[in-house]
Protein backbone atom coordinates (compact mmCIF):
# COMPACT_ATOMS: atom_id res chain seq x y z
CA UNK A 1 0.00 0.00 0.00
CA UNK A 2 1.51 3.48 -0.62
CA UNK A 3 1.07 6.34 1.79
CA UNK A 4 1.84 10.00 1.72
CA UNK A 5 5.85 9.59 2.05
CA UNK A 6 5.80 7.44 -1.75
CA UNK A 7 3.67 10.94 -2.77
CA UNK A 8 5.94 13.30 -0.62
CA UNK A 9 9.16 11.46 -3.07
CA UNK A 10 6.82 11.72 -6.76
CA UNK A 11 6.15 15.26 -6.33
CA UNK A 12 9.25 17.24 -7.13
CA UNK A 13 9.14 20.52 -4.22
CA UNK A 14 6.10 19.14 -2.55
CA UNK A 15 6.00 21.45 0.47
CA UNK A 16 6.01 24.30 -2.32
CA UNK A 17 3.43 21.66 -3.70
CA UNK A 18 1.01 21.94 -0.76
CA UNK A 19 1.53 25.59 -0.56
CA UNK A 20 0.27 25.83 -4.10
CA UNK A 21 -2.38 24.06 -3.44
CA UNK A 22 -3.42 25.90 -0.41
CA UNK A 23 -3.33 29.15 -1.67
CA UNK A 24 -5.39 28.15 -5.15
CA UNK A 25 -7.56 25.38 -3.75
CA UNK A 26 -11.02 27.40 -4.54
CA UNK A 27 -10.18 26.90 -8.36
CA UNK A 28 -7.79 24.18 -8.52
CA UNK A 29 -10.23 21.17 -10.63
CA UNK A 30 -10.08 18.34 -7.94
CA UNK A 31 -10.78 15.76 -10.19
CA UNK A 32 -7.64 16.39 -12.82
CA UNK A 33 -5.81 16.70 -9.21
CA UNK A 34 -7.46 13.55 -8.19
CA UNK A 35 -6.05 12.08 -11.60
CA UNK A 36 -2.45 13.59 -11.27
CA UNK A 37 -2.22 11.42 -7.90
CA UNK A 38 -3.84 8.39 -9.19
CA UNK A 39 -1.30 8.84 -12.50
CA UNK A 40 1.78 8.83 -10.35
CA UNK A 41 1.14 6.89 -7.58
CA UNK A 42 -0.11 3.94 -9.87
CA UNK A 43 1.55 4.70 -12.82
CA UNK A 44 -1.29 5.04 -14.71
CA UNK A 45 -1.07 6.90 -18.74
CA UNK A 46 -3.82 9.43 -18.45
CA UNK A 47 -6.12 9.38 -21.83
CA UNK A 48 -5.25 12.77 -23.89
CA UNK A 49 -7.71 14.31 -24.61
CA UNK A 50 -9.82 13.04 -21.30
CA UNK A 51 -11.98 10.53 -22.78
CA UNK A 52 -15.81 10.46 -21.84
CA UNK A 53 -15.56 7.15 -20.57
CA UNK A 54 -12.39 6.79 -18.68
CA UNK A 55 -9.68 8.74 -17.38
CA UNK A 56 -6.45 6.56 -17.65
CA UNK A 57 -5.20 3.32 -18.76
CA UNK A 58 -3.10 1.00 -16.96
CA UNK A 59 0.29 -0.50 -18.10
CA UNK A 60 -1.87 -3.84 -19.01
CA UNK A 61 -4.49 -1.44 -21.18
CA UNK A 62 -7.18 -1.85 -18.37
CA UNK A 63 -9.11 1.31 -18.77
CA UNK A 64 -9.26 3.55 -15.48
CA UNK A 65 -12.24 5.98 -14.20
CA UNK A 66 -10.89 8.00 -11.17
CA UNK A 67 -13.60 9.48 -8.94
CA UNK A 68 -13.54 11.68 -5.96
CA UNK A 69 -14.90 13.08 -2.94
CA UNK A 70 -13.74 15.37 -0.06
CA UNK A 71 -13.64 13.21 3.18
CA UNK A 72 -16.29 13.18 5.57
CA UNK A 73 -16.76 9.39 6.58
CA UNK A 74 -19.76 8.69 5.04
CA UNK A 75 -20.02 7.08 1.61
CA UNK A 76 -21.47 9.74 -0.89
CA UNK A 77 -24.41 9.78 -3.02
CA UNK A 78 -23.75 7.45 -6.11
CA UNK A 79 -21.29 8.88 -8.82
CA UNK A 80 -22.21 8.63 -12.58
CA UNK A 81 -20.50 6.01 -14.28
CA UNK A 82 -20.58 3.84 -17.22
CA UNK A 83 -19.36 0.31 -16.36
CA UNK A 84 -19.15 -1.36 -18.97
CA UNK A 85 -16.80 0.74 -20.84
CA UNK A 86 -14.36 0.62 -18.09
CA UNK A 87 -12.13 -2.15 -15.72
CA UNK A 88 -11.03 -0.41 -12.72
CA UNK A 89 -12.12 2.41 -10.74
CA UNK A 90 -10.02 4.41 -8.50
CA UNK A 91 -11.85 6.39 -5.41
CA UNK A 92 -9.90 9.19 -3.89
CA UNK A 93 -10.79 10.55 -0.73
CA UNK A 94 -9.57 14.03 -0.37
CA UNK A 95 -8.53 16.56 3.01
CA UNK A 96 -9.75 19.90 3.48
CA UNK A 97 -5.84 20.82 2.05
CA UNK A 98 -6.36 19.00 -1.07
CA UNK A 99 -3.88 15.77 -0.59
CA UNK A 100 -5.19 12.55 -0.82
CA UNK A 101 -6.66 10.79 2.69
CA UNK A 102 -7.27 7.19 1.21
CA UNK A 103 -7.72 5.34 -2.00
CA UNK A 104 -9.28 3.10 -2.79
CA UNK A 105 -9.02 0.61 -5.75
CA UNK A 106 -12.19 -1.22 -6.95
CA UNK A 107 -12.70 -4.02 -10.37
CA UNK A 108 -16.09 -2.50 -12.33
CA UNK A 109 -17.72 -5.87 -11.83
CA UNK A 110 -17.89 -5.71 -8.20
CA UNK A 111 -19.57 -2.13 -8.36
CA UNK A 112 -23.71 -1.62 -8.77
CA UNK A 113 -25.75 0.38 -10.77
CA UNK A 114 -28.83 1.93 -8.07
CA UNK A 115 -30.77 4.80 -10.60
CA UNK A 116 -30.09 6.96 -13.93
CA UNK A 117 -27.09 6.00 -14.38
CA UNK A 118 -25.57 6.22 -11.09
CA UNK A 119 -23.15 3.88 -9.25
CA UNK A 120 -23.14 3.08 -5.30
CA UNK A 121 -19.63 1.69 -3.74
CA UNK A 122 -21.83 0.62 -0.35
CA UNK A 123 -22.26 -2.89 -1.93
CA UNK A 124 -18.99 -3.54 -2.62
CA UNK A 125 -17.43 -2.04 0.65
CA UNK A 126 -19.90 -4.21 2.54
CA UNK A 127 -18.55 -6.84 0.74
CA UNK A 128 -14.80 -6.05 1.87
CA UNK A 129 -14.18 -5.71 -1.87
CA UNK A 130 -12.95 -2.05 -1.92
CA UNK A 131 -8.91 -3.13 -1.69
CA UNK A 132 -6.95 -0.08 -0.01
CA UNK A 133 -4.04 0.86 -2.35
CA UNK A 134 -3.42 4.40 -0.69
CA UNK A 135 -3.39 5.55 3.38
CA UNK A 136 -1.90 9.01 4.92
Amino acid sequence: MKNQSDLEKLIPDFEDFKKVLWSYKNIIDTGKLTEYYCSILFGLTLTTPRNYYFDALTSENKKVEVKHRFYSGNIPPGMKIKLENIDVIYYVELEPNLLPKRIYKFLSEDITYTMNGRVSFQNAFNSHKAEVVYSS
